[in-house]
């Protein structure tokens, strides 16, 4: 039986959760971490292609190739990893809407998450405030080109985990994202190798781009975040001919 239908911990799940604010804990906070979640939701790819090219962290690689690879590196304290089973199942309905004696049960779970620890000293100046920096979602936003996919801003959460084991999930933001693409969407770690060397580059010429190569990536990005086709074509045509322009 699925794990999501028998969660190991009900509570992650629980709905009556009240009212609340301050910390969980008052032990000292022992870590922070900014995540993006992205889930197996999207079905692309198959089974064939999960078994040559298999996600970073996924399990299938200790089965297969018999190595833990680890995470995949990408700099600035960031990496491309999966969360332990209870955390994700946390982030997952921490950033999902529910209702009065109504939690939906999700028939999905992580592909592996995009974390960036943060520095603790952050949780006194500024404690909920995710990805400050924009690191997060310039991996996001980049690994785009390198494997097209649809993950989003939907299950992105920032996690302080205190001393005696407390911990809070608060959520960041809710953006969706569309692909009409139907190949796999996942990163290998060869493509976030690429990943790497591309947000290095990127992190270098940030401060000195032009104005027309900023307005073509933000506009590519932000075609991911229309579900109409008629309507994306003309926003990345106008991108890519604002590389020629001034």
């Amino acid at each position: 039986m699925s794990p999501y239908l028998e969660p190991p911990d009900p509570s992650v799940f629980r709905a009556d959760v009240g009212d609340f604010f301050g910390p969980a804990s008052e032990a000292p906070v022992t870590s922070v971490r900014d995540v993006i979640l992205c889930p197996t939701v999207h079905g692309r790819g198959d089974i064939e292609d999960y078994r040559e090219n298999p996600p970073v962290g996924a399990p299938i690689l200790r089965r297969l190739q018999e190595v833990d690879r680890g995470p995949a590196l990408l700099g600035r304290q960031m990496r491309v990893d999966r969360l332990d089973q209870r955390e994700a199942d946390m982030v997952l309905s921490a950033c999902t809407p529910r209702g009065h004696h109504f939690a939906p049960v999700k028939q999905f779970g992580q592909r592996y998450c995009f974390i960036r620890d943060v520095d603790v000293g952050e949780w006194q100046t500024h404690p909920y405030h995710w990805d400050r920096e924009g690191v997060l979602y310039d991996a996001l936003a980049i690994s785009r080109l390198v494997r097209d996919h649809a993950f989003s801003l939907e299950y992105a959460a920032r996690i302080i985990t205190f001393g005696d084991g407390e911990q809070i999930v608060a959520w960041a933001a809710r953006t969706e994202a569309y692909s009409v693409r139907q190949d796999r969407d996942w990163l290998t770690h060869e493509d976030a190798a690429d990943l790497q060397a591309l947000l290095a580059a990127y992190w270098d010429a940030s401060g000195s781009l032009p104005r027309r190569v900023r307005r073509a990536m933000w506009r590519a990005e932000h075609a991911a975040s229309i579900r109409w086709g008629d309507v994306i074509l003309p926003i990345l045509v106008s991108g890519l001919a604002s590389i020629h322009g001034s």
